[in-house]
Protein backbone atom coordinates (compact mmCIF):
# COMPACT_ATOMS: atom_id res chain seq x y z
CA UNK A 1 0.00 0.00 0.00
CA UNK A 2 1.43 3.31 -1.07
CA UNK A 3 -0.41 5.78 1.47
CA UNK A 4 -0.13 9.55 -0.32
CA UNK A 5 -1.01 12.84 1.24
CA UNK A 6 -2.36 15.42 -1.02
CA UNK A 7 -2.43 19.45 0.05
CA UNK A 8 -3.63 21.74 -2.28
CA UNK A 9 -6.38 24.84 -2.54
CA UNK A 10 -9.22 22.57 -3.29
CA UNK A 11 -11.74 19.87 -4.56
CA UNK A 12 -10.45 20.61 -8.52
CA UNK A 13 -6.72 20.22 -7.89
CA UNK A 14 -7.46 17.45 -6.00
CA UNK A 15 -9.12 15.51 -8.32
CA UNK A 16 -6.51 16.20 -11.21
CA UNK A 17 -3.79 15.63 -8.87
CA UNK A 18 -5.43 11.99 -7.82
CA UNK A 19 -5.45 11.15 -11.27
CA UNK A 20 -2.12 12.31 -12.89
CA UNK A 21 -0.66 10.43 -9.70
CA UNK A 22 -2.17 6.89 -10.48
CA UNK A 23 -1.47 7.47 -13.99
CA UNK A 24 2.24 8.42 -13.35
CA UNK A 25 2.64 5.35 -11.03
CA UNK A 26 1.00 2.98 -13.27
CA UNK A 27 3.47 4.14 -15.93
CA UNK A 28 6.59 3.26 -13.63
CA UNK A 29 5.05 0.05 -13.65
CA UNK A 30 3.62 0.35 -9.52
CA UNK A 31 1.38 -1.68 -9.33
CA UNK A 32 0.56 -1.59 -5.20
CA UNK A 33 -2.61 -0.18 -3.95
CA UNK A 34 -2.61 3.82 -3.35
CA UNK A 35 -4.68 5.71 -1.14
CA UNK A 36 -5.07 9.16 -0.22
CA UNK A 37 -4.95 11.47 2.87
CA UNK A 38 -5.94 14.78 1.44
CA UNK A 39 -6.03 18.49 3.25
CA UNK A 40 -7.28 21.57 1.63
CA UNK A 41 -5.73 25.06 1.97
CA UNK A 42 -8.45 27.29 0.46
CA UNK A 43 -6.38 30.22 0.52
CA UNK A 44 -3.51 29.36 -0.56
CA UNK A 45 -0.65 27.55 0.74
CA UNK A 46 0.85 29.14 3.95
CA UNK A 47 3.29 28.13 6.78
CA UNK A 48 0.42 27.41 8.74
CA UNK A 49 -1.39 25.07 6.52
CA UNK A 50 1.47 23.15 5.66
CA UNK A 51 2.32 22.70 9.30
CA UNK A 52 -0.93 21.25 9.72
CA UNK A 53 -0.89 18.92 6.74
CA UNK A 54 2.56 17.86 7.94
CA UNK A 55 0.91 16.72 11.15
CA UNK A 56 -1.87 14.81 9.14
CA UNK A 57 0.57 13.17 6.94
CA UNK A 58 2.65 11.90 9.94
CA UNK A 59 0.52 11.90 12.85
CA UNK A 60 -1.69 8.63 10.97
CA UNK A 61 -0.96 5.09 11.47
CA UNK A 62 0.54 4.20 9.18
CA UNK A 63 2.23 7.72 8.33
CA UNK A 64 2.29 8.71 4.64
CA UNK A 65 4.78 7.45 2.37
CA UNK A 66 4.72 10.65 0.27
CA UNK A 67 3.40 14.09 0.26
CA UNK A 68 2.50 16.12 -2.69
CA UNK A 69 1.74 20.10 -2.07
CA UNK A 70 0.40 21.48 -5.11
CA UNK A 71 -0.31 25.32 -5.81
CA UNK A 72 -0.54 27.68 -8.52
CA UNK A 73 2.42 29.68 -9.21
CA UNK A 74 0.24 32.54 -10.25
CA UNK A 75 3.09 34.77 -12.29
CA UNK A 76 5.10 34.58 -9.10
CA UNK A 77 8.25 34.05 -9.31
CA UNK A 78 9.21 33.71 -5.94
CA UNK A 79 6.55 30.99 -4.69
CA UNK A 80 8.06 27.62 -5.54
CA UNK A 81 11.26 28.82 -3.73
CA UNK A 82 9.58 30.26 -0.54
CA UNK A 83 7.32 27.15 -0.52
CA UNK A 84 9.70 24.55 -0.49
CA UNK A 85 11.85 26.47 1.88
CA UNK A 86 8.30 26.41 4.49
CA UNK A 87 7.97 22.79 3.66
CA UNK A 88 11.54 21.83 3.93
CA UNK A 89 11.19 23.61 8.01
CA UNK A 90 8.35 21.65 8.85
CA UNK A 91 9.14 18.22 7.70
CA UNK A 92 12.30 18.62 9.16
CA UNK A 93 15.52 16.88 6.92
CA UNK A 94 13.00 14.36 5.28
CA UNK A 95 12.17 16.70 2.49
CA UNK A 96 14.59 14.54 -0.22
CA UNK A 97 12.37 11.29 0.56
CA UNK A 98 9.10 12.36 1.33
CA UNK A 99 8.07 15.50 -0.45
CA UNK A 100 6.84 16.42 -3.48
CA UNK A 101 6.16 20.42 -4.71
CA UNK A 102 4.21 21.20 -7.44
CA UNK A 103 3.70 24.77 -8.38
CA UNK A 104 1.43 24.74 -11.86
CA UNK A 105 2.24 28.05 -14.07
CA UNK A 106 0.25 30.01 -14.16
CA UNK A 107 -2.20 27.27 -12.80
CA UNK A 108 -3.06 23.52 -12.98
CA UNK A 109 -5.50 24.11 -15.74
CA UNK A 110 -3.03 25.26 -18.18
CA UNK A 111 -1.69 21.56 -17.79
CA UNK A 112 -4.85 20.55 -19.07
CA UNK A 113 -4.68 22.99 -21.74
CA UNK A 114 -1.33 23.12 -23.04
CA UNK A 115 -1.62 19.35 -23.74
CA UNK A 116 -4.37 20.05 -25.97
CA UNK A 117 -5.31 16.36 -27.49
CA UNK A 118 -7.40 15.26 -24.71
CA UNK A 119 -9.84 18.39 -25.04
CA UNK A 120 -9.97 17.64 -28.68
CA UNK A 121 -11.05 13.81 -28.22
CA UNK A 122 -13.17 14.76 -25.98
CA UNK A 123 -15.50 17.45 -27.95
CA UNK A 124 -14.66 15.89 -31.47
CA UNK A 125 -12.66 19.03 -32.32
CA UNK A 126 -10.32 18.95 -35.32
CA UNK A 127 -6.96 17.69 -33.95
CA UNK A 128 -5.35 20.17 -36.96
CA UNK A 129 -6.52 23.53 -35.56
CA UNK A 130 -5.47 24.95 -32.45
CA UNK A 131 -8.10 25.04 -29.21
CA UNK A 132 -10.87 27.57 -29.19
CA UNK A 133 -10.84 30.55 -27.14
CA UNK A 134 -7.23 31.76 -27.80
CA UNK A 135 -8.16 35.31 -26.91
CA UNK A 136 -8.53 34.60 -23.54
CA UNK A 137 -5.01 34.65 -21.75
CA UNK A 138 -6.18 33.23 -18.59
CA UNK A 139 -6.19 29.21 -18.44
CA UNK A 140 -8.45 28.82 -15.94
CA UNK A 141 -10.97 30.96 -17.91
CA UNK A 142 -10.66 29.61 -21.35
CA UNK A 143 -11.22 26.34 -19.87
CA UNK A 144 -14.25 27.41 -18.03
CA UNK A 145 -15.42 28.66 -21.77
CA UNK A 146 -14.74 25.92 -23.67
CA UNK A 147 -16.12 23.51 -21.20
CA UNK A 148 -19.58 25.29 -21.40
CA UNK A 149 -19.33 25.62 -25.12
CA UNK A 150 -18.69 22.27 -26.43
CA UNK A 151 -20.05 20.31 -23.58
CA UNK A 152 -23.14 18.73 -24.22
CA UNK A 153 -23.75 16.19 -21.54
CA UNK A 154 -25.92 17.98 -19.06
CA UNK A 155 -25.54 14.84 -16.93
CA UNK A 156 -21.60 15.73 -16.66
CA UNK A 157 -20.63 19.28 -15.08
CA UNK A 158 -17.35 21.23 -15.28
CA UNK A 159 -15.65 19.13 -12.73
CA UNK A 160 -16.59 15.95 -14.25
CA UNK A 161 -15.08 17.43 -17.69
CA UNK A 162 -11.67 17.76 -16.04
CA UNK A 163 -11.85 14.52 -14.81
CA UNK A 164 -12.28 12.91 -18.13
CA UNK A 165 -9.69 15.23 -19.87
CA UNK A 166 -6.97 13.84 -17.02
CA UNK A 167 -7.31 10.37 -17.77
CA UNK A 168 -6.82 11.22 -21.62
CA UNK A 169 -3.48 13.41 -21.34
CA UNK A 170 -0.81 12.24 -22.93
CA UNK A 171 1.72 12.27 -20.30
CA UNK A 172 5.04 12.30 -22.79
CA UNK A 173 3.48 15.63 -24.63
CA UNK A 174 2.03 17.51 -21.21
CA UNK A 175 6.01 16.72 -20.25
CA UNK A 176 7.80 18.54 -23.51
CA UNK A 177 5.47 21.14 -23.76
CA UNK A 178 5.29 22.31 -19.59
CA UNK A 179 7.97 22.74 -17.68
CA UNK A 180 5.99 22.92 -13.88
CA UNK A 181 4.43 19.70 -15.22
CA UNK A 182 7.91 18.00 -16.27
CA UNK A 183 9.26 19.50 -13.05
CA UNK A 184 6.52 17.97 -10.89
CA UNK A 185 6.96 14.49 -13.21
CA UNK A 186 10.56 13.86 -12.25
CA UNK A 187 10.27 14.77 -8.55
CA UNK A 188 7.33 12.13 -8.00
CA UNK A 189 8.95 9.49 -10.21
CA UNK A 190 12.43 9.73 -8.33
CA UNK A 191 10.41 9.79 -4.76
CA UNK A 192 8.75 6.71 -6.04
CA UNK A 193 11.50 5.08 -7.06
CA UNK A 194 13.47 6.04 -3.70
CA UNK A 195 10.22 4.68 -1.56
CA UNK A 196 10.17 1.34 -3.62
CA UNK A 197 14.16 0.99 -2.94
CA UNK A 198 13.77 1.42 0.84
CA UNK A 199 11.38 -0.70 1.04
CA UNK A 200 12.62 -3.37 -0.61
CA UNK A 201 16.09 -2.86 1.74
CA UNK A 202 13.79 -3.01 4.49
Amino acid sequence: MLLTGIHCEGYLDELITKVLIKRILREEGVDSDIEFRVSHADTGLTDRSIKAAVSLFGDIKPPCNLAVFITDQDGNTDKLRNLTSMIKNQIDGLFDDYAILACPEPNIENWLLKEEDAIKNIFLLDAANQLPESNISEPKARLKTIIKIFNKDLTKNHNDICFEITKLLNISKLKSVDRSFDCFHSSLVSKIRRNISKSRKN
